[in-house]
C-alpha cells in the first residue's frame, strides 16, 4: 500500500484514495489517511489541528493499516504492495496508479514521515474526464513538500522577486497527465499552506519546473511574509482564482511616491511584470527603480483573492501607511486639544455658575437675614401695644390660641378689645423661625372666624366672652 492506492474501509460504505501514511500525533503507530469518495468520514484531512492531508469536509478518515483494503484495478502488475516507505524520486506501482513520490519528510506531523505522492490515475479515479468537459484546476493534485528559500537558486533569473515559486519536474509530469494541454489553464496557480499550522494559505505562479524533486523553492520575502523556514513542510495544491479587475494599494511609507512621478501607473507595471496573483491583506514587495518597495494590498476585485495575469487591471494609489499614521497621530492631537479646550471651557463655566450661585445664596441669606430683622421689630411693636392684661373678673376675656405647630398661648383680655388687637398679640406671640403674618383666627365654639377684614368687633360682639379658644389657619401661599 502506498500514497495514491485505491483502498476499501472496513465498516465504511464505499472506496477511498490513499493520501497518508506515517505516524501521528494524536496516537502512537501507522496510520492511514484516506480521501473517501463518498461524506462518510469524519474530517477534511486535519486531526487535532494538524493538517495531515486536504479534501472536502466529511470525507478524510485515518484508519490503522489492517483495516483499509488494497482494491485490485484492472491492470496487470498491480497488486497494491508497494512498501509503505519510499526514497525521494523512487516510482512506485500501487494498484494501477503510477508515479513519482515527491520525498519523506518528518515536518510537523508528531515525527512521523510523510510520504507525498503524484500519481497518474490510469483508470480516471480522480475525476479527470480526457474526453469530457474540461476539469477545475483547483485540487487536480496536492503534495507535501519541503519549503526551500529562493537564495539557494542564485542562477534562476527573476526568482527572487515576485511570487513565482519552482516545483519538481515531476509536478508537471503529474500534471499533464491529469489535465490535456488543450485544458491546461495558463498561467498554473498554486495554493501554499504552512503544514500543521492555521495560517492563512498564500496562492503563488510557478516560473520553472526545475525544483530539487521533494521541494518547493519560494521568494524569500514569501516566506518571511508566510512565516515559514526552510525544511518546514508546506502544503502546495493546484489551484485558480477568478481575474483581477480592481486594486487598491498602499505603500508603506512615502519613498515610493518619491521615486516616481506616476505611482499608479508604475504599480501597474511592476505588478503585471512580476507578480501572478494577489490577495486582500496581503504585504508584497514590488521593485521600482532597483529598490523592494512593501505595498499593502487593501482592496481588490471581483474577489478577496484574484489572478493579475492576462488582465486588464486597474490599480488606485492611496496615501502611504507611514503618512497616514502621521495624519492620524496629528488628527489625534487635534482632537486631544479640542478636548482639553473642552474641558477649560466646562471647568470655567462650572467655575462662574458655582460663584452665581454662592451670590444668590448670599443674596438670599442677606435678604432673609434683613426680613426677618424686620419681622423681629414688628414683634416687638406689636407688643409694645398691647394693652395691659386686665385682672380676671366680668369684664375680662381669657384667649386661648393654638399655634400651627402646636404650642398654647394664653392671655386675658378686656371683654372690649378688638379682635385687631388680638391679632397683634398672635403676631408677636409667634416664634422667630415661623412668624404669623398673615392668617385667620378661628373658633368652632361659638363660630367665628377672624380675619383682617373684620378686626374692628370686640371679643364680646364676636360673642367669645368670656372665653375664647382660637386655632390659627395660614394662609396658603399663592
Amino acid at each position: 500500500m502506498q500514497v495514491g492506492t485505491r483502498v476499501k474501509v472496513q465498516s465504511k460504505e464505499g472506496e477511498g484514495t490513499v493520501r497518508f501514511i506515517g505516524e501521528t500525533g494524536f496516537k502512537e503507530g501507522e496510520w492511514i489517511g484516506i480521501v473517501m469518495d463518498l461524506p462518510v468520514g469524519k474530517h477534511n484531512g486535519t486531526v487535532e489541528g494538524y493538517q495531515y492531508f486536504t479534501c472536502a469536509e466529511a470525507h478524510g478518515l485515518m484508519v490503522r493499516r489492517e483495516k483499509a483494503a488494497v482494491l485490485t484495478r484492472g491492470r496487470s502488475g498491480g497488486d497494491g504492495s508497494a512498501p509503505s516507505r519510499a526514497a525521494p524520486g523512487a516510482r512506485g506501482n500501487g494498484g494501477g496508479y503510477g508515479g513519482g513520490y515527491g520525498g519523506g519528510s518528518s515536518g510537523r506531523y508528531g515525527g512521523g514521515p510523510f510520504l507525498g505522492g503524484a500519481f497518474a490515475d490510469d483508470d480516471d479515479d480522480m475525476g479527470v474526464g480526457f474526453g469530457g468537459p474540461p476539469r477545475n484546476f483547483a485540487g487536480v493534485w496536492a503534495e507535501m513538500l519541503t519549503a526551500l528559500s529562493a537564495e539557494a537558486m542564485d542562477d534562476v533569473r527573476g526568482l527572487s522577486q515576485g511570487d513565482r515559486i519552482l516545483l519538481p519536474a515531476s509536478v508537471l509530469h503529474t500534471l499533464m497527465s491529469r489535465v490535456p494541454s488543450a485544458h491546461m489553464p495558463r498561467p498554473m496557480l498554486f495554493r501554499l499552506t504552512l503544514a500543521g499550522s492555521d495560517s492563512a494559505p498564500r496562492h503563488v505562479g510557478v516560473l520553472e519546473f526545475s525544483a530539487p524533486e521533494g521541494t518547493v523553492v519560494v521568494p524569500l520575502w514569501l516566506l518571511r511574509s508566510m512565516g515559514v523556514n526552510d525544511g518546514d513542510a508546506l502544503l502546495v495544491e493546484s489551484a485558480s482564482l477568478p481575474k483581477g479587475t480592481f486594486a487598491k494599494l498602499q505603500p508603506l511609507d512615502d519613498e515610493f511616491a518619491a521615486r516616481t512621478m506616476d505611482p499608479r501607473t508604475t504599480l501597474e507595471a511592476a505588478i503585471t511584470g512580476v507578480f501572478t496573483t494577489l490577495a486582500k491583506g496581503d504585504s508584497i514587495v514590488v521593485p521600482v527603480d532597483g529598490i523592494d518597495v512593501e505595498v499593502f494590498v487593501v482592496e481588490l476585485r471581483p474577489a478577496d483573492a484574484v489572478c493579475v495575469v492576462d488582465t486588464e487591471l486597474e490599480v488606485d494609489f492611496v496615501a502611504s501607511v507611514i503618512n497616514e499614521e502621521e495624519q492620524r497621530q496629528r488628527q489625534s492631537e487635534l482632537e486631544e486639544e479640542r478636548r482639553r479646550e473642552a474641558q477649560a471651557a466646562a471647568a470655567l463655566e462650572q467655575a462662574r455658575q458655582e460663584a452665581a450661585k454662592r451670590a444668590a445664596d448670599a443674596a438670599e441669606a442677606e435678604a432673609a437675614a434683613a426680613a426677618e430683622a424686620q419681622r423681629a421689630i414688628q414683634r416687638e411693636h406689636a407688643a409694645a401695644a398691647l394693652p395691659p392684661e386686665p385682672d380676671a373678673g366680668p369684664d375680662a376675656c381669657t384667649v386661648i390660641v393654638r399655634m400651627p405647630d402646636g404650642p398654647r398661648v394664653s392671655r386675658r383680655f378686656a371683654k372690649a378689645t378688638t379682635l385687631a388687637v388680638v391679632r397683634g398679640w398672635v403676631e408677636s406671640s409667634s416664634p422667630p423661625e415661623r412668624p404669623m403674618a398673615s392668617f385667620e383666627l378661628v373658633s368652632n365654639y361659638p363660630r367665628s372666624v377672624g380675619t383682617e377684614a373684620n378686626t374692628g368687633i370686640s371679643l364680646e360682639e364676636a360673642g367669645l366672652h368670656p372665653q375664647a379658644t382660637f386655632f390659627v389657619k395660614e394662609a396658603q401661599a399663592e
